[in-house]
């Protein structure tokens, strides 16, 4: 096997080298990722392992079970290792900006006594040279068929290769799930993977009026109270005929998704998994639209007064102030986080984008009040950065701050005037480890007992924190 210019050709076997995938999130990408990994591991000629945590097992937004319960036991001795092995530790790992990064060349692992490589995130079509091969597509589909299911999920498969649909059966993925209704919807990074249901509505017209016959899949039931009374349109759920526990109906949906000619979706690892089995790419239809559209179609369909519950409301008032944020007014972007935030209240990710609105369209003075109302009114006055809303700034995606892109709007405020500001932007100063520049923000301050309480507090903490980092 040669590895070379962060790209990978095959070669002679390897005797006891592996590949190993293992990821802890929802059941769509797990199963992507053996798919890939044991098409990489027979591609290469190498062992294929993966791992299976018991993270999200019984979540309310995840069907997620035991491994037991989702592969046979006969597939399980084979390629199942319960935990990381040590002699994983040498590992290749995607980078953000989907390059290879590799520790070390494959010659020296070998050397060195490592087992395999290990992948927490995998593409092939990010691994493999471009022209390694040619039949990709097909052949990643094969590897799923090579899976071996336990005999509940494989009388599922049967019972979806007996449903009749047409040529023109398209599906369309509406993700719901921790992104809208759970803790994943305080971090704007995941919304990419969901549909606001005004978008979903459009293409779905859209796509009738074409003489398509789409089939909607929706993991959460409010949902479906919104579909499934549309002509013309069917859900899912529509194709069951008898009682699927969550695994199982998870399982139908994805096989089913995947008999579709076309599947329309957010980037989520669910309909990447029916794509792939099917070889063909999910349509992300929301990037055929322009931002001028999405926000025109997004705002037309809620003044409507969509039945549409408090968190898709929400979700669907930020999506718009997403993909609007580049030409919308500071007003119009200002008023339509206001009513995301009275329907989730809970969700401050909904002021921290107030606050980047006003630093962005140059009104300093709003982002003080509203940073000053924040702050002094947290729940924990001993320590303001526990609320969400600093949570919401520190929080990383890899290894990266998922509000990075904002930082620089807070440390251009220089006035002393500004003191909220000012502390936020120590705060961003402090999380970064850049505690010389915390500290210079922190000297600007003198008569400190002159402030409000929580304002002090946030000094004192990142005072005495950036004087022990320091």
């Amino acid at each position: 096997m040669v590895v070379g210019d962060n790209k990978i050709s095959s070669g002679d076997y390897v005797e006891n080298f592996s590949i190993l995938v293992r990821r802890e999130d929802g059941l769509g990408e797990r199963l992507r990722a053996i798919v890939q990994g044991s098409y990489l591991a027979n591609y290469l000629q190498l062992e294929f392992k993966f791992c299976w945590p018991s993270k999200r097992f019984a979540s309310e937004f995840h069907a997620i079970e035991s491994e037991e319960k989702i592969f046979a036991s006969h597939f399980l001795q084979k390629h199942f290792l319960r935990d990381l092995p040590k002699g994983f530790k040498a590992y290749l790992k995607v980078s953000q900006n989907n390059k290879i990064a590799l520790p070390l060349k494959l010659d020296e692992l070998l050397a060195d006594g490592f087992k395999g490589l290990y992948f927490d995130d995998l593409d092939v079509r990010r691994v493999l040279k471009d022209d390694s091969d040619p039949d990709l597509s097909s052949n990643l589909a094969e590897a799923f068929q090579k899976i071996e299911f336990s005999d509940q999920l494989s009388q599922v498969m049967n019972t979806v290769q007996t449903i009749k649909l047409s040529n023109k059966t398209v599906a369309i993925h509406i993700r719901g799930g921790d992104i809208v209704y759970g803790p994943y919807r305080f971090f704007q990074h995941f919304q990419d993977k969901v549909l606001p249901l005004p978008i979903a509505k459009y293409l779905l017209n859209t796509l009738v009026s074409q003489g398509y016959e789409p089939i909607v899949f929706v993991q959460d039931e409010a949902v479906k109270n919104v579909f499934k009374n549309l002509p013309n349109i069917r859900l899912s759920s529509d194709f069951l005929k008898e009682t699927y526990s969550n695994l199982e109906q998870a399982f139908f949906d994805i096989l089913l998704m995947s008999r579709c000619t076309q599947i329309f979706a957010g980037s989520s690892g669910f309909a990447e998994l029916a794509a792939v089995i099917s070889g063909q790419t999910v349509q992300q239809s929301i990037q055929a639209l322009s931002s001028e559209e999405i926000t025109s179609i997004i705002q037309s369909d809620l003044r409507k007064l969509p039945a549409y519950d408090n968190f898709q409301l929400a979700f669907a008032w930020f999506s718009y102030t997403l993909y609007g944020e580049t030409f919308l007014t500071s007003d119009k972007i200002d008023k339509a986080l206001k009513k995301a935030q009275r329907l989730d209240p809970d969700n401050q990710l909904y002021r921290v984008k107030r606050v980047a609105n006003y630093l962005a369209h140059k009104l300093p003075k709003k982002a003080e009040r509203l940073l000053e109302e924040i702050i002094e009114n947290v729940s924990d006055l001993d320590n303001p950065f526990n609320s969400e809303f600093f949570k919401i700034l520190a929080k990383r995606h890899g290894k990266k701050f998922g509000m990075r892109k904002y930082f620089k709007l807070f440390i251009n405020t220089k006035k002393i005037s500004r003191p909220y500001t000012l502390i936020c932007k120590a705060y961003i100063y402090y999380i970064s480890q850049n505690f010389n520049a915390c500290n210079r923000v922190l000297r600007k301050f003198e008569a400190i007992n002159e402030y409000n309480l929580g304002f002090r507090k946030c000094y004192q903490l990142l005072s005495n924190g950036s004087k022990v980092k320091n």
